[in-house]
């Protein structure tokens, strides 16, 4: 397989291993972090294009940024070769793997997916 033909179902395993990383890294072994002014609690939050503005969320979380960014970018990817309703599939699929921990797990791939898509035609949590 080259890089530019990834299946929805590569995707979609890869974005299962990044929650389970999101999930042990935040909630099985959450470490202290400094927050600064107006920072979330929670660090999956709006993502956009990487931008230096973010480089203090860099340091102090490089694996969490790092984690989040990916999940963005195979949301990216499977909206180009699909749609938002593959891509609805796709989480609930992803959530449903760990059905203990579903809500939490579609939340994560929610606000990291925020604003993919064209035009009208985006991912809104």
């Amino acid at each position: 397989m080259s890089r530019t033909e990834i299946s929805i179902e590569t995707i979609e395993a890869a974005l299962d291993e990044l929650v389970n990383l999101a999930y042990e890294l935040e909630v099985t072994r959450p470490r202290p972090r400094k927050k600064s002014l107006g920072e979330s609690a929670v660090w999956f939050h709006e993502i956009g294009e990487p931008d230096f503005s973010k480089a203090a969320e860099l340091v102090e979380n490089p694996t969490g940024a790092a984690i989040r960014q990916a999940i963005n970018v195979l949301g990216q990817r499977l909206y180009k070769i699909s749609s938002l309703e593959v891509m609805k599939s796709v989480c609930d699929r992803v959530a449903d793997r760990d059905p203990n921990h579903s809500s939490w797990r579609v939340d994560v791939i929610d606000k990291a997916w925020e604003g993919v898509g064209e035009g009208e035609d985006r991912w809104w949590p």
